[in-house]
């Protein structure tokens, strides 16, 4: 039961960080706005998972009355789309990095 609230909870900030980045051009938006709203998100949704990991694996775990069984909750989905972003935030640098050494008509 714990893990499927787990999964809710981080299918809903998951979608929340979605549609927050729906309103961006992620390849020709500003680059400072798209940078900060990539890192934000990603900045969140890692915070959700490194915490149940940790009360998964450590907290939790032989607990006398209910305790966490198995091995520590893994997000897979929410470090999956976490992986996607900091992809294109990778992207997006290198691309900012290319334009300032570049003259526009090169």
């Amino acid at each position: 039961h714990m893990e499927k609230l787990m999964d809710v909870v981080g299918s809903a900030l998951t979608r929340t960080v979605q549609a927050r980045l729906k309103g961006l051009d992620l390849w020709e938006g500003l680059a400072a706005d798209v940078e900060l709203a990539l890192a934000d998100g990603t900045g969140v949704l890692r915070k959700w998972a490194a915490a149940t990991a940790e009360l998964t694996g450590t907290f939790w775990r032989g607990l006398p009355d209910r305790g966490w069984e198995g091995e520590a909750y893994d997000a897979l989905a929410l470090t999956s789309f976490c992986e996607r972003l900091e992809a294109i935030r990778g992207v997006r640098q290198q691309h900012e990095e290319l334009k300032s050494l570049l003259r526009p008509e090169d």
